[in-house]
Order: C-alpha cells, then structure tokens, then sequence
C-alpha cells in the first residue's frame, strides 16, 4: 500500500477472474444526503449487524 489514502503501489492476484470493474461514487441519489449507493442496495446492514453480533454489541443492546 501507498502512503495515499486509496492509492497502492501493486495489485497481485488472478487477474483473469476479473470480469467486470464498476466505479461508485459517494454523492447522495435521493432526497437525502446521507443515501448514497452503498447504502441504497443495503450494503451497510451485514456490517452493522457484524458490530451488534460482537460481546460489546450485545452488551450495549445493539
């Protein structure tokens, strides 16, 4: 990895197996600033429920 936040220096592996590349950006597509397209496909809900899932989580009521 670079010393630039989202830059690396190399990138190894099998790139045969990459089909397809999309490029997704952060700016809001609704109404609201906080929807963005991470969060309009529900992406955020598996982590979320990681965090709640851990001791502290479950302790906290989450």
């Amino acid at each position: 990895m670079s010393e630039v936040p989202g830059r690396y220096d190399k990138l190894s592996g099998d790139y045969a197996r990459i089909t397809q590349v999309e490029f997704v950006d952060q700016n809001p597509i609704g109404k609201s600033s906080r929807s963005n397209p991470v969060s309009y496909v529900k992406a955020y809900d598996a982590i979320r429920q990681l965090y709640a899932d851990q001791p502290l989580g479950k302790q906290r009521g989450y």
